[in-house]
């Protein structure tokens, strides 16, 4: 029982982390169209929103460190990720 807890807490921790190193590297891959290239966006997001949007990301990967390890428990770290991806999510539609 101990090892399937361990495994799942890896598994969980593991997709936690992939996810929000994607949502990093789309954030910082954003960041650098916007400025270095020439292509024309619609709409574009501000800058202190991507640096934000980065900071959650970083944060959600600590958290999938955390459970990974752990050191945080799952449903907690699943709800602490949710409330940032929400939050992300609702100032992305909100200041386009």
């Amino acid at each position: 029982m101990n090892k399937l807890l361990k495994i799942r807490n890896r598994i969980i921790g593991i997709i936690l982390i992939v996810i929000n190193m994607y949502w990093f590297w789309h954030n910082l891959e954003l960041a650098y169209l916007y400025r270095y290239s020439s292509v024309l966006f619609v709409i574009m997001l501000p800058d202190w929103l991507l640096t934000l949007n980065i900071i959650f990301s970083l944060i959600g990967i600590f958290f999938g460190i955390k459970i990974t390890r752990k050191q945080l428990e799952i449903r907690k770290g699943i709800l602490m990720n949710l409330l940032i991806w929400f939050l992300g999510g609702i100032l992305n539609f909100l200041f386009p």
